[in-house]
């Protein structure tokens, strides 16, 4: 019994250890003073007429893959 209630409290103040310490900050691994700018994502919609009725579809110029699938507008 002694034992399970030290196990219990070894495990407790483990956890609160865990969650109470703070993030260590984030450096960017550059060492060249390069500057790191975020990338926008260009798409562009494409249209078709399927059955009679109009379709619009998301392209990513960017990544070059379909975001969306056909869908009635």
């Amino acid at each position: 019994m002694k034992l399970k209630r030290c196990f219990a409290g070894v495990a407790l103040a483990l956890s609160l250890m865990v969650v109470c310490m703070p993030e260590a900050p984030v450096r960017a691994a550059s060492n060249d003073g390069a500057v790191v700018q975020p990338c926008v994502n260009k798409t562009q919609w494409y249209y078709r007429t399927y059955n009679g009725k109009r379709q619009r579809r998301l392209w990513s110029i960017t990544y070059e893959k379909w975001m969306t699938d056909w869908m009635y507008y």
